[in-house]
Protein backbone atom coordinates (compact mmCIF):
# COMPACT_ATOMS: atom_id res chain seq x y z
CA UNK A 1 0.00 0.00 0.00
CA UNK A 2 1.15 3.63 -0.40
CA UNK A 3 3.29 4.71 2.26
CA UNK A 4 1.79 7.80 3.08
CA UNK A 5 -1.27 8.13 5.11
CA UNK A 6 -1.40 11.90 4.09
CA UNK A 7 -3.80 11.38 0.46
CA UNK A 8 -5.13 8.68 1.64
CA UNK A 9 -9.06 8.98 1.88
CA UNK A 10 -10.35 7.65 5.61
CA UNK A 11 -13.21 5.99 3.54
CA UNK A 12 -10.94 4.53 1.24
CA UNK A 13 -9.16 2.20 4.10
CA UNK A 14 -12.65 1.45 5.72
CA UNK A 15 -13.53 0.23 2.53
CA UNK A 16 -10.24 -1.73 1.78
CA UNK A 17 -10.47 -3.52 5.71
CA UNK A 18 -14.14 -4.43 4.67
CA UNK A 19 -12.59 -6.46 1.58
CA UNK A 20 -10.15 -8.34 3.21
CA UNK A 21 -12.44 -9.48 6.23
CA UNK A 22 -15.77 -9.37 5.18
CA UNK A 23 -16.05 -10.60 1.71
CA UNK A 24 -15.61 -13.88 1.85
CA UNK A 25 -18.13 -14.17 4.69
CA UNK A 26 -21.02 -13.00 2.56
CA UNK A 27 -24.18 -14.63 2.57
CA UNK A 28 -24.97 -15.36 -1.30
CA UNK A 29 -20.86 -15.25 -2.25
CA UNK A 30 -18.82 -16.83 -3.75
CA UNK A 31 -15.16 -16.98 -2.62
CA UNK A 32 -12.37 -17.59 -5.72
CA UNK A 33 -8.68 -17.82 -5.28
CA UNK A 34 -6.37 -18.32 -7.81
CA UNK A 35 -3.60 -20.53 -7.63
CA UNK A 36 -2.63 -20.56 -11.40
CA UNK A 37 -0.70 -17.28 -13.43
CA UNK A 38 -2.06 -19.42 -16.67
CA UNK A 39 -4.55 -17.38 -19.22
CA UNK A 40 -6.80 -20.80 -20.64
CA UNK A 41 -10.19 -21.49 -20.74
CA UNK A 42 -9.79 -25.10 -21.25
CA UNK A 43 -11.33 -27.91 -19.59
CA UNK A 44 -8.06 -29.00 -17.70
CA UNK A 45 -9.31 -29.04 -13.92
CA UNK A 46 -7.68 -25.92 -13.20
CA UNK A 47 -9.54 -22.26 -11.94
CA UNK A 48 -7.57 -19.45 -13.79
CA UNK A 49 -8.73 -15.80 -13.49
CA UNK A 50 -10.47 -15.98 -16.95
CA UNK A 51 -12.19 -18.75 -15.77
CA UNK A 52 -13.67 -17.03 -12.35
CA UNK A 53 -14.57 -14.32 -13.81
CA UNK A 54 -17.40 -15.82 -16.28
CA UNK A 55 -18.03 -18.41 -13.36
CA UNK A 56 -18.64 -14.99 -11.57
CA UNK A 57 -20.60 -13.70 -13.95
CA UNK A 58 -22.98 -16.34 -15.83
CA UNK A 59 -23.31 -18.14 -11.87
CA UNK A 60 -22.48 -20.99 -13.78
CA UNK A 61 -19.42 -23.58 -13.36
CA UNK A 62 -16.70 -22.54 -15.35
CA UNK A 63 -13.56 -25.61 -15.61
CA UNK A 64 -13.01 -25.89 -11.75
CA UNK A 65 -14.33 -22.73 -10.74
CA UNK A 66 -17.85 -22.90 -9.07
CA UNK A 67 -20.97 -20.99 -10.22
CA UNK A 68 -20.93 -17.63 -8.88
CA UNK A 69 -23.98 -15.89 -6.88
CA UNK A 70 -25.23 -12.51 -5.68
CA UNK A 71 -21.75 -11.41 -4.60
CA UNK A 72 -18.67 -13.11 -5.84
CA UNK A 73 -15.16 -12.32 -4.85
CA UNK A 74 -11.59 -13.20 -6.68
CA UNK A 75 -8.57 -12.81 -4.68
CA UNK A 76 -5.71 -12.96 -6.86
CA UNK A 77 -2.34 -13.93 -4.82
CA UNK A 78 0.95 -12.32 -5.46
CA UNK A 79 2.66 -12.76 -9.44
CA UNK A 80 1.93 -11.10 -12.80
CA UNK A 81 -0.86 -12.72 -14.75
CA UNK A 82 -1.20 -13.07 -18.48
CA UNK A 83 -4.46 -11.79 -19.33
CA UNK A 84 -5.03 -12.18 -23.46
CA UNK A 85 -8.32 -10.88 -24.81
CA UNK A 86 -10.88 -8.97 -22.82
CA UNK A 87 -13.85 -10.73 -20.74
CA UNK A 88 -17.28 -8.59 -21.05
CA UNK A 89 -19.60 -9.41 -18.22
CA UNK A 90 -23.34 -8.66 -19.21
CA UNK A 91 -25.39 -10.08 -15.73
CA UNK A 92 -26.67 -8.11 -12.79
CA UNK A 93 -24.56 -8.57 -9.17
CA UNK A 94 -21.71 -7.83 -7.33
CA UNK A 95 -18.22 -9.11 -7.94
CA UNK A 96 -14.97 -7.95 -6.78
CA UNK A 97 -11.71 -8.55 -8.33
CA UNK A 98 -8.30 -7.92 -5.49
CA UNK A 99 -5.10 -8.98 -4.59
CA UNK A 100 -4.47 -10.65 -1.71
CA UNK A 101 -2.33 -7.72 -0.11
CA UNK A 102 -4.69 -4.96 -1.89
CA UNK A 103 -0.88 -3.68 -3.13
CA UNK A 104 -0.78 -2.93 -6.58
CA UNK A 105 2.81 -3.26 -6.63
CA UNK A 106 2.17 -7.06 -6.18
CA UNK A 107 -0.25 -8.61 -8.41
CA UNK A 108 0.03 -7.30 -11.89
CA UNK A 109 -2.46 -8.70 -14.92
CA UNK A 110 -0.35 -7.93 -17.70
CA UNK A 111 -2.62 -7.63 -21.03
CA UNK A 112 0.46 -7.62 -23.31
CA UNK A 113 -1.33 -5.64 -26.10
CA UNK A 114 -3.94 -7.91 -26.93
CA UNK A 115 -6.71 -6.14 -26.11
CA UNK A 116 -8.80 -4.91 -22.95
CA UNK A 117 -9.32 -6.65 -19.56
CA UNK A 118 -12.69 -5.67 -18.71
CA UNK A 119 -15.92 -4.86 -20.69
CA UNK A 120 -18.56 -3.93 -18.08
CA UNK A 121 -21.65 -4.09 -20.08
CA UNK A 122 -24.34 -4.97 -17.75
CA UNK A 123 -26.05 -3.66 -14.62
CA UNK A 124 -23.83 -5.03 -12.11
CA UNK A 125 -21.66 -3.15 -9.50
CA UNK A 126 -18.07 -4.00 -9.24
CA UNK A 127 -14.86 -3.50 -7.36
CA UNK A 128 -11.44 -4.06 -8.27
CA UNK A 129 -9.21 -3.26 -5.63
CA UNK A 130 -5.35 -3.47 -4.99
CA UNK A 131 -4.21 -4.16 -9.23
CA UNK A 132 -2.08 -3.01 -11.42
CA UNK A 133 -3.55 -3.35 -15.07
CA UNK A 134 -1.30 -3.10 -17.58
CA UNK A 135 -0.41 -3.11 -21.72
CA UNK A 136 -3.79 -2.88 -22.80
CA UNK A 137 -4.26 -1.99 -26.15
CA UNK A 138 -7.31 -1.71 -28.55
CA UNK A 139 -8.67 0.15 -31.40
CA UNK A 140 -6.03 -0.24 -34.29
CA UNK A 141 -7.44 1.49 -36.97
CA UNK A 142 -10.98 1.13 -35.35
CA UNK A 143 -12.11 3.93 -32.90
CA UNK A 144 -12.57 1.73 -29.49
CA UNK A 145 -12.71 3.63 -25.98
CA UNK A 146 -10.91 2.01 -22.71
CA UNK A 147 -7.60 0.51 -23.30
CA UNK A 148 -7.86 -1.65 -20.29
CA UNK A 149 -11.36 -1.10 -19.11
CA UNK A 150 -14.45 -0.08 -20.43
CA UNK A 151 -17.18 0.27 -17.97
CA UNK A 152 -20.82 1.53 -17.79
CA UNK A 153 -22.78 1.51 -14.65
CA UNK A 154 -20.80 1.18 -11.06
CA UNK A 155 -17.17 0.54 -10.51
CA UNK A 156 -15.40 0.89 -7.52
CA UNK A 157 -11.26 0.95 -7.57
CA UNK A 158 -8.80 1.02 -4.81
CA UNK A 159 -5.20 1.01 -4.21
CA UNK A 160 -4.96 0.90 -7.95
CA UNK A 161 -2.41 1.40 -11.14
CA UNK A 162 -3.37 1.77 -14.64
CA UNK A 163 -0.16 1.35 -16.58
CA UNK A 164 1.13 1.83 -20.30
CA UNK A 165 -2.66 1.07 -21.72
CA UNK A 166 -3.43 2.61 -24.95
CA UNK A 167 -6.98 3.24 -27.10
CA UNK A 168 -7.86 4.69 -30.58
CA UNK A 169 -10.69 6.20 -28.87
CA UNK A 170 -11.76 7.80 -25.57
CA UNK A 171 -9.67 6.90 -22.62
CA UNK A 172 -6.26 5.52 -22.47
CA UNK A 173 -6.84 3.48 -20.14
CA UNK A 174 -9.83 3.61 -18.39
CA UNK A 175 -13.30 4.87 -20.23
CA UNK A 176 -16.37 4.99 -17.53
CA UNK A 177 -19.87 5.90 -18.06
CA UNK A 178 -22.74 6.46 -15.40
CA UNK A 179 -25.61 7.01 -17.32
CA UNK A 180 -28.49 7.30 -14.60
CA UNK A 181 -29.30 8.06 -10.87
CA UNK A 182 -27.36 5.93 -8.10
CA UNK A 183 -24.71 4.24 -11.11
CA UNK A 184 -21.32 5.78 -9.69
CA UNK A 185 -17.54 5.73 -10.58
CA UNK A 186 -14.85 5.75 -7.26
CA UNK A 187 -11.49 5.71 -7.86
CA UNK A 188 -9.75 6.47 -4.71
CA UNK A 189 -5.90 6.07 -4.20
CA UNK A 190 -4.23 5.31 -7.60
CA UNK A 191 -2.36 6.38 -10.43
CA UNK A 192 -2.41 6.65 -14.30
CA UNK A 193 0.99 6.44 -16.09
CA UNK A 194 2.42 6.39 -19.65
CA UNK A 195 -1.04 5.52 -20.77
CA UNK A 196 -2.37 7.14 -24.01
CA UNK A 197 -5.18 7.73 -26.25
CA UNK A 198 -4.38 8.76 -30.06
CA UNK A 199 -7.07 8.98 -32.60
CA UNK A 200 -7.16 9.59 -35.99
CA UNK A 201 -11.42 10.63 -36.14
CA UNK A 202 -12.60 13.73 -34.89
CA UNK A 203 -13.17 12.94 -30.80
CA UNK A 204 -11.83 15.73 -30.12
CA UNK A 205 -11.87 15.51 -26.16
CA UNK A 206 -9.72 12.20 -26.04
CA UNK A 207 -8.13 11.71 -21.89
CA UNK A 208 -5.01 9.74 -22.72
CA UNK A 209 -5.55 8.26 -18.54
CA UNK A 210 -9.43 8.38 -17.83
CA UNK A 211 -12.56 9.42 -19.81
CA UNK A 212 -15.60 9.94 -16.86
CA UNK A 213 -18.55 11.26 -17.95
CA UNK A 214 -21.70 11.19 -15.71
CA UNK A 215 -24.91 11.71 -16.96
CA UNK A 216 -28.89 12.09 -15.92
CA UNK A 217 -27.88 11.90 -12.53
CA UNK A 218 -24.77 9.74 -12.28
CA UNK A 219 -21.76 10.56 -9.89
CA UNK A 220 -17.69 10.27 -10.93
CA UNK A 221 -16.06 10.42 -7.84
CA UNK A 222 -12.20 10.69 -7.72
CA UNK A 223 -9.80 11.32 -4.97
CA UNK A 224 -6.20 10.74 -4.09
CA UNK A 225 -5.28 9.85 -7.82
CA UNK A 226 -2.17 10.77 -9.55
CA UNK A 227 -1.77 11.30 -13.40
CA UNK A 228 1.69 10.87 -14.82
CA UNK A 229 2.90 10.84 -18.35
CA UNK A 230 0.02 10.13 -19.99
CA UNK A 231 -0.61 11.73 -23.32
CA UNK A 232 -3.47 12.52 -25.77
CA UNK A 233 -2.88 13.48 -29.93
CA UNK A 234 -4.73 13.92 -32.66
CA UNK A 235 -3.31 14.59 -36.22
CA UNK A 236 -6.30 16.85 -37.89
CA UNK A 237 -8.43 17.84 -35.24
CA UNK A 238 -9.38 19.55 -31.95
CA UNK A 239 -7.77 17.69 -29.27
CA UNK A 240 -7.67 17.60 -25.67
CA UNK A 241 -7.53 16.40 -21.98
CA UNK A 242 -3.93 14.75 -22.00
CA UNK A 243 -4.41 13.05 -18.21
CA UNK A 244 -8.26 13.19 -17.82
CA UNK A 245 -11.26 14.20 -19.33
CA UNK A 246 -14.01 14.92 -16.37
CA UNK A 247 -17.53 15.45 -18.08
CA UNK A 248 -21.38 15.83 -16.15
CA UNK A 249 -24.24 16.19 -18.53
CA UNK A 250 -27.81 16.73 -17.41
CA UNK A 251 -29.42 18.09 -14.03
CA UNK A 252 -28.12 16.13 -11.09
CA UNK A 253 -24.82 14.58 -13.22
CA UNK A 254 -21.32 15.39 -10.67
CA UNK A 255 -18.42 14.54 -11.11
CA UNK A 256 -15.44 15.56 -9.36
CA UNK A 257 -11.28 15.31 -8.90
CA UNK A 258 -10.62 15.59 -4.85
CA UNK A 259 -6.60 16.14 -4.03
CA UNK A 260 -5.63 15.07 -7.38
CA UNK A 261 -2.15 15.28 -9.14
CA UNK A 262 -1.28 15.84 -12.37
CA UNK A 263 2.36 15.78 -13.87
CA UNK A 264 4.02 15.38 -17.10
CA UNK A 265 0.92 14.70 -19.17
CA UNK A 266 0.72 16.16 -22.75
CA UNK A 267 -1.75 16.97 -25.43
CA UNK A 268 -0.79 17.09 -29.09
CA UNK A 269 -2.07 18.06 -32.78
CA UNK A 270 -0.53 18.33 -35.96
CA UNK A 271 -2.61 20.76 -37.96
CA UNK A 272 -1.21 23.98 -37.16
CA UNK A 273 -5.02 25.38 -37.27
CA UNK A 274 -6.52 22.80 -34.84
CA UNK A 275 -7.03 24.04 -30.85
CA UNK A 276 -5.60 22.01 -27.94
CA UNK A 277 -6.89 22.20 -24.71
CA UNK A 278 -6.52 20.50 -21.29
CA UNK A 279 -2.51 19.62 -20.96
CA UNK A 280 -2.98 17.51 -17.82
CA UNK A 281 -7.29 17.81 -17.81
CA UNK A 282 -10.53 19.38 -19.18
CA UNK A 283 -13.14 19.62 -16.62
CA UNK A 284 -17.15 19.95 -18.55
CA UNK A 285 -20.44 20.62 -16.59
CA UNK A 286 -23.27 20.95 -19.32
CA UNK A 287 -27.06 21.53 -18.65
CA UNK A 288 -27.72 21.93 -15.18
CA UNK A 289 -24.57 19.49 -14.17
CA UNK A 290 -21.63 20.02 -11.75
CA UNK A 291 -17.87 19.38 -12.41
CA UNK A 292 -15.51 20.04 -9.27
CA UNK A 293 -11.64 19.85 -8.68
CA UNK A 294 -10.46 20.60 -5.42
CA UNK A 295 -6.94 20.43 -3.59
CA UNK A 296 -5.03 19.89 -6.76
CA UNK A 297 -1.59 20.17 -8.01
CA UNK A 298 -0.60 20.81 -12.28
CA UNK A 299 2.72 20.70 -12.93
CA UNK A 300 5.05 20.09 -15.57
CA UNK A 301 1.99 19.86 -17.85
CA UNK A 302 1.77 21.18 -21.61
CA UNK A 303 0.72 21.47 -25.61
CA UNK A 304 2.06 21.11 -28.70
CA UNK A 305 0.62 22.29 -31.80
CA UNK A 306 -2.99 23.98 -32.82
CA UNK A 307 -3.75 27.57 -32.40
CA UNK A 308 -5.85 27.97 -28.83
CA UNK A 309 -4.04 26.27 -26.38
CA UNK A 310 -4.74 25.92 -22.56
CA UNK A 311 -1.31 23.78 -21.42
CA UNK A 312 -2.80 22.08 -18.13
CA UNK A 313 -6.72 22.81 -17.55
CA UNK A 314 -9.72 23.58 -19.38
CA UNK A 315 -12.64 24.19 -17.84
CA UNK A 316 -15.86 24.28 -19.59
CA UNK A 317 -19.79 25.52 -18.29
CA UNK A 318 -22.45 25.80 -20.54
CA UNK A 319 -26.19 26.11 -20.61
CA UNK A 320 -26.93 25.79 -16.57
CA UNK A 321 -23.50 24.09 -15.90
CA UNK A 322 -21.28 24.77 -12.55
CA UNK A 323 -17.23 24.68 -12.99
CA UNK A 324 -15.72 24.36 -9.58
CA UNK A 325 -11.96 24.97 -9.18
CA UNK A 326 -10.92 25.48 -5.73
CA UNK A 327 -7.65 25.62 -3.70
CA UNK A 328 -5.42 24.36 -7.45
CA UNK A 329 -1.56 24.87 -7.66
CA UNK A 330 -0.11 25.47 -11.19
CA UNK A 331 3.29 25.81 -11.39
CA UNK A 332 5.85 25.53 -14.72
CA UNK A 333 3.13 23.92 -17.44
CA UNK A 334 4.39 24.51 -20.19
CA UNK A 335 3.33 25.19 -23.94
CA UNK A 336 4.28 27.29 -27.28
CA UNK A 337 4.19 31.18 -26.50
CA UNK A 338 1.37 32.87 -28.14
CA UNK A 339 -1.07 35.26 -27.16
CA UNK A 340 -3.71 32.39 -27.46
CA UNK A 341 -1.86 30.39 -24.76
CA UNK A 342 -2.74 30.15 -21.46
CA UNK A 343 -2.10 27.23 -18.82
CA UNK A 344 -5.67 27.58 -17.61
CA UNK A 345 -9.09 28.55 -19.90
CA UNK A 346 -12.23 29.15 -18.25
CA UNK A 347 -14.63 28.75 -21.36
CA UNK A 348 -18.61 29.89 -19.94
CA UNK A 349 -21.38 30.38 -22.21
CA UNK A 350 -25.49 29.75 -22.25
CA UNK A 351 -27.57 30.81 -19.98
CA UNK A 352 -27.26 30.74 -15.68
CA UNK A 353 -23.97 28.47 -16.33
CA UNK A 354 -20.65 29.61 -13.83
CA UNK A 355 -17.34 29.09 -13.41
CA UNK A 356 -15.57 29.72 -9.89
CA UNK A 357 -11.78 29.53 -9.37
CA UNK A 358 -10.61 30.28 -5.69
CA UNK A 359 -7.59 30.49 -3.84
CA UNK A 360 -5.39 29.39 -6.05
CA UNK A 361 -1.62 29.69 -7.32
CA UNK A 362 -1.49 29.94 -11.21
CA UNK A 363 2.64 30.68 -11.81
CA UNK A 364 5.62 30.37 -14.27
CA UNK A 365 4.87 29.35 -17.16
CA UNK A 366 5.68 29.98 -20.58
CA UNK A 367 2.75 31.60 -22.18
CA UNK A 368 -0.11 32.63 -20.19
CA UNK A 369 -1.94 32.76 -17.17
CA UNK A 370 -5.91 32.36 -17.25
CA UNK A 371 -8.38 33.37 -19.97
CA UNK A 372 -11.64 33.61 -18.27
CA UNK A 373 -14.61 33.86 -21.23
CA UNK A 374 -17.86 33.73 -20.65
CA UNK A 375 -21.35 34.69 -21.42
CA UNK A 376 -22.47 34.36 -18.14
CA UNK A 377 -20.83 34.21 -15.05
CA UNK A 378 -17.26 33.57 -13.94
CA UNK A 379 -16.07 34.11 -10.38
CA UNK A 380 -12.20 34.46 -9.72
CA UNK A 381 -11.13 35.10 -5.76
CA UNK A 382 -7.75 35.33 -3.75
CA UNK A 383 -5.89 34.26 -6.95
CA UNK A 384 -1.71 34.64 -7.37
CA UNK A 385 -0.98 35.40 -11.06
CA UNK A 386 2.74 35.49 -11.68
CA UNK A 387 5.88 34.70 -13.89
CA UNK A 388 3.86 34.73 -17.17
CA UNK A 389 5.35 35.47 -20.66
CA UNK A 390 2.32 36.59 -22.01
CA UNK A 391 -1.22 38.21 -19.82
CA UNK A 392 -1.84 36.80 -16.26
CA UNK A 393 -5.32 37.23 -17.12
CA UNK A 394 -7.21 37.62 -20.17
CA UNK A 395 -10.88 38.32 -20.47
CA UNK A 396 -13.17 38.41 -22.68
CA UNK A 397 -17.11 38.57 -21.93
CA UNK A 398 -20.09 39.00 -23.63
CA UNK A 399 -21.17 43.26 -23.35
CA UNK A 400 -24.95 42.36 -22.32
CA UNK A 401 -24.90 38.71 -20.65
CA UNK A 402 -21.59 38.56 -19.22
CA UNK A 403 -19.71 39.14 -15.88
CA UNK A 404 -16.52 38.36 -14.97
CA UNK A 405 -15.47 39.04 -10.98
CA UNK A 406 -11.50 39.30 -9.82
CA UNK A 407 -11.37 40.06 -6.20
CA UNK A 408 -8.84 39.49 -3.61
CA UNK A 409 -6.23 38.68 -5.81
CA UNK A 410 -2.56 39.40 -7.01
CA UNK A 411 -1.57 40.08 -10.51
CA UNK A 412 1.92 40.75 -11.08
CA UNK A 413 5.03 40.12 -13.02
CA UNK A 414 3.33 39.00 -16.08
CA UNK A 415 3.91 40.42 -19.39
CA UNK A 416 0.60 41.96 -19.68
CA UNK A 417 -1.16 41.65 -16.39
CA UNK A 418 -4.79 42.16 -17.19
CA UNK A 419 -6.20 42.08 -20.70
CA UNK A 420 -10.36 42.82 -21.08
CA UNK A 421 -10.14 42.20 -25.02
CA UNK A 422 -12.31 44.89 -26.87
CA UNK A 423 -16.01 44.91 -26.80
CA UNK A 424 -15.78 43.37 -23.99
CA UNK A 425 -18.62 43.77 -20.40
CA UNK A 426 -15.97 45.26 -17.81
CA UNK A 427 -14.03 43.41 -15.23
CA UNK A 428 -15.61 43.88 -12.26
CA UNK A 429 -12.99 43.98 -9.60
CA UNK A 430 -13.02 44.34 -5.89
CA UNK A 431 -9.73 44.79 -3.97
CA UNK A 432 -6.68 43.31 -5.95
CA UNK A 433 -3.09 44.36 -6.66
CA UNK A 434 -2.45 44.90 -9.66
CA UNK A 435 1.75 45.36 -11.24
CA UNK A 436 2.62 45.70 -7.46
CA UNK A 437 5.18 43.65 -5.61
CA UNK A 438 3.32 42.21 -2.78
CA UNK A 439 6.91 40.72 -1.45
CA UNK A 440 6.62 37.06 -1.87
CA UNK A 441 9.19 34.83 0.41
CA UNK A 442 11.07 34.04 -3.00
CA UNK A 443 9.44 34.07 -6.54
CA UNK A 444 12.39 32.70 -8.08
CA UNK A 445 12.94 29.88 -6.21
CA UNK A 446 8.43 29.24 -6.74
CA UNK A 447 7.72 30.29 -3.14
CA UNK A 448 4.94 32.82 -3.43
CA UNK A 449 3.75 33.11 0.10
CA UNK A 450 3.63 36.26 1.67
CA UNK A 451 6.87 37.85 4.12
CA UNK A 452 6.08 39.21 6.87
CA UNK A 453 6.32 42.85 5.24
CA UNK A 454 3.78 42.09 2.12
CA UNK A 455 1.92 44.72 1.69
CA UNK A 456 -0.86 42.42 0.35
CA UNK A 457 -1.66 41.28 4.33
CA UNK A 458 -4.71 43.07 6.06
CA UNK A 459 -5.43 44.23 2.68
CA UNK A 460 -8.17 42.34 1.49
CA UNK A 461 -12.52 42.94 1.44
CA UNK A 462 -13.82 40.37 3.91
CA UNK A 463 -17.56 40.65 2.64
CA UNK A 464 -16.09 40.05 -1.35
CA UNK A 465 -18.69 37.20 -2.43
CA UNK A 466 -15.80 34.87 -3.16
CA UNK A 467 -14.12 34.47 -0.13
CA UNK A 468 -14.01 30.59 0.91
CA UNK A 469 -13.33 29.37 4.64
CA UNK A 470 -9.57 28.43 3.46
CA UNK A 471 -6.62 29.30 1.42
CA UNK A 472 -4.40 27.28 -1.16
CA UNK A 473 -2.67 25.59 2.44
CA UNK A 474 -6.24 24.59 3.65
CA UNK A 475 -5.35 26.93 6.60
CA UNK A 476 -8.14 29.38 8.19
CA UNK A 477 -8.79 32.03 5.42
CA UNK A 478 -9.22 35.19 7.76
CA UNK A 479 -6.41 35.86 10.27
CA UNK A 480 -6.30 39.66 11.47
CA UNK A 481 -8.61 42.68 10.56
CA UNK A 482 -8.74 41.48 7.03
CA UNK A 483 -8.69 39.15 4.32
CA UNK A 484 -4.91 39.43 2.77
CA UNK A 485 -4.76 39.48 -1.08
CA UNK A 486 -3.89 36.01 -3.00
CA UNK A 487 -4.08 32.50 -2.44
CA UNK A 488 -1.75 32.31 0.80
CA UNK A 489 -3.36 33.73 3.89
CA UNK A 490 -0.33 35.12 6.03
CA UNK A 491 0.16 33.48 9.77
CA UNK A 492 -2.42 31.20 9.21
CA UNK A 493 -2.93 27.37 10.70
CA UNK A 494 -4.40 24.35 10.07
CA UNK A 495 -8.14 24.28 10.98
CA UNK A 496 -10.08 21.14 10.07
CA UNK A 497 -7.81 18.06 11.36
CA UNK A 498 -5.51 17.87 8.50
CA UNK A 499 -4.62 14.86 7.22
CA UNK A 500 -7.26 13.35 9.29
CA UNK A 501 -9.38 11.67 6.41
CA UNK A 502 -11.39 13.33 3.53
CA UNK A 503 -10.55 16.55 5.65
CA UNK A 504 -6.59 16.35 4.44
CA UNK A 505 -5.21 18.12 2.06
CA UNK A 506 -2.08 18.76 0.32
CA UNK A 507 1.21 20.21 2.44
CA UNK A 508 1.89 23.81 2.18
CA UNK A 509 3.39 24.40 -1.61
CA UNK A 510 7.40 25.11 -1.33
Amino acid sequence: MRSSARSVARSSWLRLAMLMALAPAVAGATSYVITTFADDDLVNGNCTLREAIRAADGDTPVDACPAGDLSDDITLPAGTYPFSGEEQLFFAGDLTIRSATLDPLTVSIDLGSAGRFLYLVGGGSYVLAGLEIKNGSVGGAAVEDGGAIRAFGSLEMYNFRFVSNHSNGKGGALRFTAASPGQVLSLHDGTFIGNQAASSTSLEYLGGGAYASAGNGGTVDIRDVSFVNNAASEPAWNVGGGALVLFANGVGASASCIRCTFSGNHVSVSTSGMDVFGGAAIVVAWYGARSQVVDSRFTGNSTSGGYLRSNALHGWARDGGEVLLERLYFYANTGANSAQAFDVRLFVDGASSRASLYDSQITYGTAGGLLAYSTSVVDLGHLTITGYNGAGLDVTSDISTGQVYLENSIVTSNGTNVVVQPGSAPLIQTANMIGVDPLFVNSIGGNYHLTAASPAIDAGANGASTVRPFDRDHRTRIVGSATDMGCYEYGSLFADGFEVGDAGSWPPAP
